[in-house]
């Protein structure tokens, strides 16, 4: 009996250490930036770094490792001077370039001919996540700067009509708004995207007022719920969700999205 014991502990301790190894998160504060040729200091906010798979690939994220859905950027190569060199998707673009020092205390990232400087640090108090964060596919006329929440507000997709009503020799416009989708509440599960990073998720749920299909609503985007008969995605058990549909940019899987509702 204690023999067993003693197995079930060592196989806990490197069961911890395998997942520890596996992913690691640090706060990087940034420091310095140049854009348009113009070097400052005058600058605040942070961003968590999530590094996977030893190394091989590192992501933004919030605190607790789960992805913030900008990319990845994927290690190619070392210098002479242990400068490790990543390429991906950041907050700053689909093409950034990122250049950790040997031992991962600071980083500087490149998009085009702007250079950003970060510096590993202690998060500031009650810090969760980014402080950049864009949308996967920003609206048009919208900013993609700053932080935007994961899921929007409600909003109804509405068609109007109108029509004369009234005596001989005066008339009146009335107009009508007809829901083309109906709210069912709140779809909860989780999102994982296509190199296994996990985070939860809540969405709006409408339904189609024509076929009775449900949607999820993702940043005012109708995204259809399919039955979902897979079991598993990138590793992780999806046995026990419902609903599955996959949320894109472009050609790009951004995330899959496995819910109940």
């Amino acid at each position: 009996m204690q023999n067993i014991k003693t197995l079930l502990l060592l196989f806990t301790v490197l069961v911890f250490s395998l997942t520890a190894s596996a992913q690691t998160t640090y706060y990087y504060k940034l420091i310095k930036k140049k854009v348009n040729g113009v070097v400052s200091e005058n600058v605040s906010g942070g961003q968590f770094i999530t590094l996977v798979k030893n190394g091989a690939v590192c992501y933004e994220s919030d605190k607790e490792g789960f992805s913030v859905n900008h990319g990845r950027l994927d290690y190619k190569s070392s210098d002479e001077n242990g400068i490790k060199l990543y390429v991906g998707g950041s907050y700053y673009g689909s093409n950034s370039i990122l250049l950790f020092k040997s031992d991962y205390s600071s980083f500087n990232i490149k998009v085009g001919n702007d250079v950003y400087v970060y510096k590993r640090a202690t998060p500031p108090a009650g810090a969760m996540t980014c402080s950049l964060i864009r949308k996967p596919e920003p609206s048009s006329g919208s900013s993609s700067d700053g932080y935007v929440p994961p899921a929007s507000a409600y909003q109804p997709v509405t068609s109007s009509s109108s029509s004369s009503i009234g005596s001989t020799g005066s008339s009146s416009s009335q107009s009508t708004t007809t829901s083309l989708y109906t709210p069912k509440g709140y779809a909860t599960g989780i999102q994982i995207t296509p190199y296994g990073s996990v985070s939860s998720a809540s969405y709006p749920v409408e339904v189609s007022t024509n076929t009775g299909t449900p949607y999820a609503v993702i940043n005012g985007k109708h995204y259809q719920l399919n039955r979902c008969t897979e079991t598993s995605c990138s590793g992780v058990d999806v046995s026990r969700y419902s609903y599955r549909c996959i949320v894109t940019s472009g050609s790009s899987i951004m995330y899959s999205l496995y819910v109940n509702f």
